[in-house]
């Protein structure tokens, strides 16, 4: 008898306690500037007595904040970005965080190989078939044309970095030295 007791318990009363949550989702993480892109915030499980304050970084700067009624729902949101680069947006309502949606914004003039504004080192990444590229980690298309360079190795000589917020390459003299002499071997 007791352990149908405890086996009803388990069955009816006893099962997995669910976290409060807040889920946001995204139309498009890329796009060309202005771009504006709409938001989805999932509030689950919350407890409150009536309303919370909603906090949203955009990662542009620019913040912005609302009360919700305190219950299950999806909340709606949009936002212009207005200059070109990478931004990571949260949300955090009442202690919890949201996941992290990343955002892409780039020159809608240009269609390849553009400069993106950047925070810091991290931003930057070396790309092309002869790491011959310093871009942006933000940028979607990373390609150059695949013929072996001599001058690639040249590359090893320098770093990929955000230099007055592009990415771009900490030109030395020793680099470009090296090209020079390589360009100067092909001809």
């Amino acid at each position: 008898m007791k352990w149908f007791l405890v086996f009803l318990l388990f069955i009816f009363g006893c099962g997995s306690v669910v976290e409060p949550s807040v889920i946001l989702n995204h139309s498009n993480n890329t796009g060309s500037a202005p771009f504006q892109v709409e938001f989805e915030l999932g509030l689950n499980n919350l407890e409150c007595d009536s309303s919370v304050l909603v906090n949203w970084n955009w990662g542009d700067g620019e913040l912005y904040a609302h009360e919700v009624e305190c219950k299950d729902q999806i909340i709606e949101n949009l936002h212009i970005f207005e200059k070109i680069g990478g931004y990571e947006v949260k949300v955090s309502i009442d202690g919890l965080v949201s996941n992290i949606v990343t955002v892409s914004v780039k020159d809608k003039e240009k269609k390849f190989l553009v400069d993106y504004d950047c925070k810091g080192d991290d931003d930057c990444i070396v790309a092309g078939c002869n790491g011959e590229m310093c871009t942006s980690r933000y940028l979607d298309m990373r390609y150059s044309v695949c013929s072996v360079l001599p001058e690639a190795e040249c590359y090893e000589l320098v770093s990929c970095k955000c230099v007055e917020g592009s990415c771009g390459w900490d030109k030395t003299q020793q680099f470009e030295s090296c090209v020079k002499m390589r360009k100067e071997d092909r001809s």
